[in-house]
Parts: structure tokens; sequence; C-alpha cells
């Protein structure tokens, strides 16, 4: 499962801290490794998810989940389960995994290279994957901010034939949208609509919209390509010279006014 939302819409607490809490609360059997780019998050996450599962409230709900192991780096249950928590590209080597969960593996900075994207796409493929204990039955989700066309949730889509769902979240709906949530419910927004427009106004997306770039890969979840897709004026060409208008078959002009980051 790929879910990708805008910045401080609570997708690391929604997934690293309670989806994990929550999974060992269900089933104390269960193996989570956790992976984020830095080891400062992955210990934060870490330390939240611990604080979590040792309230009381929680240990009223799962009776059941007792913990033998208590560190922001691994939280163990006395059923064998575990949360491990690690960075993109640090030690899994003997943390066999029932689910893994990706979350921001890309640094968030200008100074991201296609080479850094590159090795940590094939530390996905070729070392995290082959921590999952059951390939067949295992659970992958990355949750994350886009920042390029070739980041890890690009790199997961672009394979041809691989199961990968994608919960995409623009901060501004695009498009008139239902997503079932279960039970028979739907989530439904409107075009247009802000996806929590009481933690983002209309004010807080017009400062986003400043820097397109950056709005429409990590608010819009749409990376543009390097280069950006503003008409510039060297693409334009000109009539051969020596020939007039009436020497031509047919002329065609393609314009794209519908975006909407130029507001």
């Amino acid at each position: 499962l790929i879910v990708t939302l805008p910045p401080q819409h609570g997708k690391s607490e929604l997934i690293s801290v309670l989806y994990t809490a929550w999974t060992l609360g269900r089933d104390p059997t269960r193996k989570i490794l956790c992976v984020s780019y830095g080891e400062t998050l992955a210990t934060r996450f870490g330390a939240q998810t611990l604080q979590i599962m040792q309230s009381s409230e929680y240990r009223r709900i799962f009776p059941a989940t007792q913990l033998s192991k208590q560190t922001t780096g691994e939280i163990s249950t006395t059923k064998g389960g575990r949360r491990y928590a690690t960075t993109v590209h640090g030690q899994i080597t003997g943390h066999p995994a029932d689910v893994i969960i990706i979350d921001d593996p890309h640094k968030i900075d200008s100074s991201l290279t296609n080479a850094e994207i590159e090795k940590t796409n094939s530390w996905a493929d070729e070392t995290l994957a082959s921590r999952l204990s059951k390939p067949s039955k295992g659970v992958i989700i990355c949750v994350m901010q886009r920042v390029r066309l070739n980041d890890l949730t690009g790199h997961y889509l672009s394979k041809v034939g691989e199961p990968w769902r994608q919960l995409k979240l623009p901060l501004v709906a695009e498009t008139d949208n239902s997503i079932e949530v279960g039970n028979g419910e739907q989530y439904t927004r409107k075009e247009g609509e802000i996806l929590h427009a009481e933690w983002r106004t209309e004010d807080d997306v017009k400062l986003a919209k400043h820097n397109p770039r950056v709005f429409a890969s990590q608010h819009q979840q749409n990376p543009m390509p390097d280069g950006g897709v503003i008409l510039k004026p060297e693409y334009l060409a000109e009539f051969q010279a020596g020939l007039s208008i009436d020497d031509y078959e047919a002329i065609f002009i393609g314009v794209d006014g519908a975006s909407s980051l130029a507001e």
C-alpha cells in the first residue's frame, strides 16, 4: 500500500505510531519493521508508540499484549511480536517482518540528488523487501510526501505487474472523488476542496502555491519533471526564414491552460 499525503497531516502518527500499536494490540505475535529516513524520526516514532502501548487505556483495550522489551528502537511483546525501528540503509539483518512500514524514505531537501533516490529505490527492492518472512502474505506500506517523479512511490508504481495500491490525498482535490473506507461508508471530496480546511486555510494554500514545484509534489502528490512544465520562450519555434504562412499546409499550436499553479 502506498499512502501519499501533504506534510503535517498526521501520516506518520497514523501509520508509524497508531497503526503499529493497534496491530500489536490485535496480534501480539506480529513482527513489524519500521524504516524512516533519519534516526531522529525513527527514534521519535518509536517513543510515541511506546508511550501509547504503556498507557493504562491501551492495556485496558488490549490486555493480552504485554511488553517484554521497552525501548524506542525495539518494542517486544511476551508473545514474540515486536516493532523494530531503523533508518533507510540501516541495520535490518536478523529482523524478519510480517509488516514493513517505510515512512518518508527520502530527505525532504533541495539537495536531494537522483543518485541518492536511485540508491534508496535499489535498497528497498534488493534488501528491505527480502526481510518479509512470507513474501506472498507480507505487507509493505510506503507512506510519504512526493518529492520527485522517480522517488520510491514513482518507482513502485512504475513496476508493471506488482499489486501496489495507492491512497493519494492531495491538499486540494483535483477532481470529485469518493473513497470507500469500510462498512459501506464513503469519504467524498469535491473538486477544489481542501483536505482539512480547519488545518490548512485558503490563505495557506495560496502561500504554498508561491513555490509551484514544491506545491505540486509535496502538497498535491504530483511531482513535476525536471525542468518544470512552465512554457519558456525558447520552446517556441519561429516560421522558417523566407517562407510565409501560406507556405505551410497546417499550423498547430498547443497550450495547456488548465494549470492552477500560476494563481
